[in-house]
């Protein structure tokens, strides 16, 4: 099945979207991730609840940026964009054209995330 023009599995940037819907007691990779740390939170000290308190806010972080990156628009479609007239946020608007000026990339801006 082709969906957004593209080929089937090329490029496919849906993970997230699928992750973001999954259950835990169906998903097994979901589960078994959670599961996880969890163990390795309450081993370290954290209370039961708290290992998965924490472990659920990861999980949600984690999906929540994977989400923003995939569904942010090819650098061609989003160069066209910031050039518009339309575009509802001017500062924004001037930042972004300036990133694409200097040849920013999305694998580039990858480098400014959250690091241990």
């Amino acid at each position: 099945m082709r969906r957004h023009g593209r080929a089937p599995g090329a490029n496919d940037r849906r993970g997230a979207r699928v992750a973001s819907g999954a259950v835990v007691t169906r998903a097994v990779a979901l589960g078994t991730f959670v599961e996880r740390i969890t163990e390795v939170l309450h081993e370290a000290g954290f209370g039961l609840a708290d290992a998965s308190r924490a472990t659920g806010a990861l999980a949600h972080f984690v999906v929540g940026r994977t989400l923003g990156e995939q569904s942010r628009p090819e650098p061609a479609d989003e160069a066209r964009a910031v050039t518009s007239e339309s575009f509802p946020f001017p500062v924004l608007a001037r930042a972004l054209r300036e990133r694409h000026t200097a040849g920013a990339t999305p694998d580039e801006d990858f480098g400014y995330r959250i690091r241990p």
